[in-house]
């Protein structure tokens, strides 16, 4: 069960003023049936229609990624394009008309622009929305309604009201994704606090392609008391200027309370020279030390670097309001010894969150330096057993020596890594759980939750948190025999006994593909036909070291991907139980299979050309 909230907005007090580039508000009434073409329109950039969206639209980083149809090909799409400062091409926000039905009943839609956020509401309900470089329009001119559409346009935002409200829904954590259609979630970062598993998500649209690519994330927050039953609070983490980003960070417990760092990725829209990373950057290079900055002393500079919100009781927080390193990616530690560790492509030590001393520059490796072709974002410290780990964004993985040596864990084929993207590991109740999203359909996607186990060859695997599971036992598969799968089933729980090798094949709407598994050549796959065979990370890796980094490994089958990828994995020699859970979402635009070998590896895919998965047949 999750429990979450949104906004209905109330739009009958708007002040009325005239037309306005800074902000503005258009908004009328009508059924679907009645709505074609162009509805309001100022020829200089700034327009609201519908138009017929085609089903090989899946530019996701440019349109919204509709999944929803009327006729077999196409769906009647609502949008709002405008044009702002600084751009030469238009933002467009819009959604499948599908969404609201197709009869004769009267909907209130609203397209808003607040000087952030260019936002499509239908009913008081948010659909769709983009926050704009350049944060103004082009154009002074006003729209006009067209095609018998009586609109009211006020160049303001003055008096719309924001109603808190809240919903259960009879979901579990598995595969989740924040409400709406193209709403996903990115990087995470999670933390045990006064009893509770928090989970915090930045908050995606556009799989990064809101604000042209630039993201205009922000930080969302789940939390739970029993990991079954959660709390999706929504933002904590905002932005309230045309410029600012979220990037990722971490959550801890210092002095009681818990923090949450994170970066403003400002360098994105602003020169870099103007932001407050480059005068900590300067100010280091004079005191040999990085002070934190208030934002009341920012002078011209834009907020640009690590920040962090704190809160009392884990729910509410507050701003900071302060720059305290130039990283925008921090990752922050309290030692056991009080003192703060500071990590993204260097270490750092501080006593308190206001001054940062350098201990060692270039840690750790990257890209070509190390052998997992990995960068310096995003990394994670963790301890399992009394021994320290490290994982790095996509692909980097570490043992941490009791000398502060690294040994590479990927060249051994010992990490953990399962098709998830950019993970993050907390102890919670003698747990050691780690989150990701699944990197699939493209940047952001749904949460992973995992429980990460030490195996007996020194490396990491892991197993599902059952809590989070779909509801319902698992069936059983049968050699031989296909099963199949009720049409419009969600969620199907599977499970088989293998003893050496097995190979499963998962059809349906779309390109089949494979689960291959093999005791003897420590082998599990996912692969498009049933006799390909798969190279292991640490064979690609090693072989293409021309690659520099990760993201040049574009032709390669690999975990990153989440599609085509293999594992070596180390499984008993007594019978082992495959476990199978199908999630057919039409939201995802394609079928997601996640797998547990043994209860020590999980390994999860993504099948873009499988939109749905109707049966299964084990060889």
């Amino acid at each position: 069960m999750i429990t979450r909230k949104f906004f209905e907005y109330h739009f009958d007090n708007l002040k009325m003023a005239p037309w306005n580039q800074q902000c503005f508000s258009v908004i009328f009434k009508s059924s679907v049936k009645a709505l074609s073409g162009m509805i309001a329109d100022n020829n200089c950039g700034f327009s609201i229609g519908v138009r017929n969206a085609r089903r090989n639209e899946t530019d996701a980083r440019i349109i919204n990624k509709y999944n929803y149809f009327f006729e077999k090909d196409s769906c009647p799409v609502l949008e709002a394009s405008a044009v702002f400062a600084e751009e030469d091409t238009p933002y467009i926000i819009g959604f499948p008309l599908h969404l609201i039905g197709d009869g004769d009943a009267v909907h209130e839609f609203a397209v808003i622009y607040d000087g952030v956020w260019f936002n499509l509401f239908c009913d008081g309900i948010l659909y769709d929305r983009d926050s704009p470089h350049g944060g103004a329009l082009t154009s002074q001119t006003p729209p006009v309604a067209l095609n018998g559409i009586t609109a009211v346009i006020s160049g303001s935002v003055d008096g719309i009201q924001k109603i808190e409200k809240w919903e259960q829904i009879d979901i579990p954590l598995h595969c989740y994704t924040p409400a709406g259609f193209n709403t996903w979630a990115g990087d995470v970062t999670v933390c045990s606090f006064n009893g509770k598993f928090h989970i915090f998500y930045l908050y995606d649209r556009h799989h990064h392609g809101s604000r042209k690519g630039r993201g205009a994330h922000v930080f969302c927050h789940l939390s739970s008391s029993d990991l079954i039953n959660w709390t999706d609070h929504g933002e904590v983490v905002g932005i309230d200027k045309p410029y600012l980003t979220i990037g990722t960070g971490n959550a801890f417990v210092l002095n009681d309370k818990l923090h949450l760092a994170f970066g403003f990725h400002t360098v994105r829209s602003k020169p870099a020279e103007q932001c407050a990373g480059y005068l900590l950057r300067e100010n280091f290079k004079k005191n040999n030390r990085v002070d934190a900055i208030h934002f009341d002393d920012l002078g011209n500079c834009f907020p640009g670097g690590a920040s962090y919100s704190v809160s009392s009781n884990g729910i509410d927080f507050s701003y900071s309001n302060k720059i305290i390193h130039y990283m925008e990616n921090p990752n922050i530690t309290v030692m056991p010894d009080g003192s703060l560790r500071l990590c993204e492509h260097s270490i750092w030590k501080g006593e308190n969150l206001d001054r940062w001393e350098l201990v060692k520059d270039d840690f750790p490796p990257k890209n070509q330096n190390s052998f997992s072709l990995h960068t310096t974002e995003c990394p994670c410290f963790f301890t399992i057993d009394g021994q320290e780990f490290l994982l790095i964004g996509f692909t980097g993985c570490y043992r941490v020596e009791s000398d502060g040596s690294l040994t590479d864990l990927t060249s051994e084929n010992l990490d953990p890594y399962d098709g998830m993207a950019v993970p993050m590991v907390t102890e919670y109740n003698g747990r050691t759980l780690i989150c990701a999203w699944m990197n699939s359909l493209d940047w952001g996607s749904f949460l992973m939750l995992r429980e990460l186990i030490l195996l007996d060859n020194g490396g990491l695997g892991s197993r599902w948190v059952t809590e989070t599971l779909p509801r319902g036992e698992f069936l059983q598969l049968e050699t031989g025999k296909v099963f199949e799968i009720p049409e419009k089933q969600i969620d199907t729980k599977l499970e088989i006994r293998c003893s050496n090798r097995i190979k499963i094949k998962f059809s349906g709407n779309g390109e089949d593909c494979w689960l291959v598994v093999d005791r003897e050549e420590q082998y599990a796959a996912w692969q498009s036909t049933a006799d390909e065979k798969i190279e292991f990370y640490h064979e690609i890796a090693a072989r293409r070291r021309d690659a520099e980094s990760f993201r040049n490994l574009k032709d390669e089958s690999i975990h990153i991907r989440g599609e085509n990828y293999a594992r070596k994995v180390k499984l008993p020699t007594e019978d082992f139980a495959i476990k199978i859970i199908i999630h057919n979402d039409p939201k995802f635009h394609g079928a997601a299979v996640d797998v547990e070998i043994a209860g020590r590896y999980t390994f999860a895919t993504y099948r873009r050309n499988l939109k749905t998965i109707r049966s299964l047949l084990c060889c």
